[in-house]
């Protein structure tokens, strides 16, 4: 099952690093902004998102405000992943709680 982290406990990990961050929201979104030094994650890039990222390190889902994480979870268990966490409240939760965004310009 999929562990939902708040934002306090999501600094606290990235703070130890070996943490890839990824956001499921839609690609034009994401450009748009993001979490910094998030990747983009989608059905259609979860093969190589299993290949660019090793098992052991942590992953941290976030979408709008938290629900489409749970799908991409199931899939890389079985990738082998097994640090992974949702972010509760998603990408919302995340900017109001003072994550460094990156804006396009």
């Amino acid at each position: 099952m999929l562990e939902e982290i708040n934002c306090k406990q999501a600094k606290e990990l990235i703070a130890q690093g070996n943490v890839v961050i990824a956001d499921t929201r839609r690609f034009q979104v994401f450009e748009e902004k993001h979490i910094k030094n998030a990747v983009y994650l989608s059905l259609g890039n979860l093969d190589a998102f299993c290949k660019k990222f090793s098992p052991d390190q942590t992953i941290i889902l976030y979408c709008y405000v938290g629900g489409r994480s749970h799908k991409y979870a199931a899939y890389l268990t079985q990738c082998g992943y097994q640090k992974i966490y949702s972010l509760a409240g998603g990408f919302e939760a995340a900017e109001k709680a003072g994550f460094e965004i990156e804006e396009m310009d």
